[in-house]
């Protein structure tokens, strides 16, 4: 069966959790495609974002971290699907070519789900966003083909932060797409935190989902800073960097140059972990990482694409050695980066 896939931008570098030499690929929700060009696009992009493998299907790192939820259902009737954060209605006879269907459905629930993903929430040099609900849908016929909706599908989200000015975004071809500034939100005093007895934000609701892949509320923010820093090893431009917020929701990524010198950008007066990895030595086949304690950025606009503009500086970094086993366990990855699972 080709499984849960998504896609790697030509623009960024998705350092923790790609495989090296994997490139740019083309959307295979892309309608102008072929049913032979997307299943050859989808099994290409397989080692990116196999959820459920089977034992003949191994990917040199594992991906298998973050769990969709999985069901089937009849396309012929109505259908509400609960994944507990997020919920998904699917008119009648929106997948008209199957009889039954199978959703998977991966919601990104907190800061180190993001991380996972390895989905930048930023649009080129200009524009990062800071993510309200983030979520993945894909759908597959009885012979395990991935497969479209024909109508559109509504979702409701929980939102994970305040969602006032949020605009629905859809990841394609590498990058964040506009797709709706028409967004409603409603309040359900019933959906809870139950565990602190916290009510939570609101709920949003977009009602014209018409494909699968990345879908992602998000607040533009164009006014942002950067940070500077240097990566302490020889063939430093090897290496890339990986920005995670730790009290917004959202990543931004940059390369390395030959001197070990980079500029990221990241949301101002925030808290951020900062990542590199290397994972260019493929002949011996190790892998390295390194990182920073949390740091607090500065509040002052500046942008990493302006070498005039005063980006905060930090700590260089020093890279080590890792084993392969650390990227198919959660809890061991993040103790190795030492980042809370929040």
């Amino acid at each position: 069966m080709n499984r849960f896939s998504t896609y790697v931008s030509s623009l960024f570098f998705i350092p923790l959790f790609v495989v090296a030499g994997i490139k740019a690929q083309e959307d295979p929700s892309n309608p102008s495609l072929s049913q032979e060009e997307r299943n050859r696009i989808i099994a290409n992009q397989e080692d990116r974002w196999e959820i459920s493998k089977s034992s003949s299907n191994v990917s040199s790192l594992g991906f298998s971290i973050l769990k969709p939820f999985i069901e089937s259902f009849f396309s012929y009737q109505e259908t509400i699907l609960d994944a507990g954060d997020l919920r998904l209605k699917i008119p009648a006879g929106a997948f008209s070519n199957s009889q039954k269907v199978e959703a998977r459905i991966t919601i990104l629930n907190n800061h180190a789900d993001f991380l996972f993903a390895g989905i930048p929430t930023q649009i080129g040099p200009n524009l990062l966003l800071e993510s309200t609900g983030m979520f993945y849908l894909a759908f597959y016929d009885e012979g395990g083909n991935r497969i479209e909706p024909k109508k559109s599908l509504t979702v409701e989200v929980q939102s994970l932060a305040d969602p006032t000015d949020s605009n629905v975004y859809r990841f394609s071809k590498g990058t964040w797409n506009l797709v709706s500034t028409d967004t409603t939100r409603k309040t359900n005093g019933a959906r809870e935190n139950f565990e602190t007895s916290i009510e939570r934000f609101p709920i949003q609701i977009y009602s014209k989902i018409q494909s699968s892949g990345w879908w992602n509320f998000d607040k533009p923010k164009p006014e942002f800073t950067c940070l500077e820093g240097k990566v302490d090893a020889k063939n430093s431009q090897n290496f890339s960097v990986q920005s995670i917020g730790l009290d917004y929701y959202g990543t931004s990524y940059a390369n390395v140059g030959s001197d070990g010198s980079f500029r990221i950008n990241v949301l101002k007066d925030k808290k951020v972990k900062i990542l590199i990895s290397n994972f260019s030595n493929t002949k011996t086949g190790s892998k390295q990482v390194g990182f920073l304690p949390a740091i607090q950025t500065q509040n002052i606009t500046a942008f990493s694409s302006k070498p005039s503009d005063p980006c905060q500086k930090i700590s260089d970094i020093s890279p080590f050695p890792v084993s392969e086993s650390i990227f198919n366990d959660r809890s061991k990855f993040l103790k190795t980066i030492d980042m809370p699972d929040l």
